[in-house]
């Protein structure tokens, strides 16, 4: 599966960043805890959503497998 997002990445780049993190998550959003902590986001893509946490104060480590994602994280 690694290989479809390694041979996809520019245009899987494209379109994950296309979308909001509050819009994509917007069930999510409410319910993280006030006080940030630690995050992993395991598949983290484009790394959209990891970057997301981060500027919220979140200590974020982002996973990818797919090599030519993690290039974008």
């Amino acid at each position: 599966m690694a290989d479809y997002y390694s041979d996809n990445a520019e245009a899987l780049f494209e379109r994950y960043n296309a979308l909001d993190f509050e819009a994509v998550h917007a069930d999510l959003v409410p319910c993280l805890p006030e006080m940030p902590g630690a995050a992993l986001d395991v598949g983290a893509g484009a790394g959209r959503d990891a970057l997301a946490l981060d500027k919220r104060g979140w200590e974020v480590v982002a996973v990818e497998p797919a090599g030519r994602l993690r290039v974008y994280l």
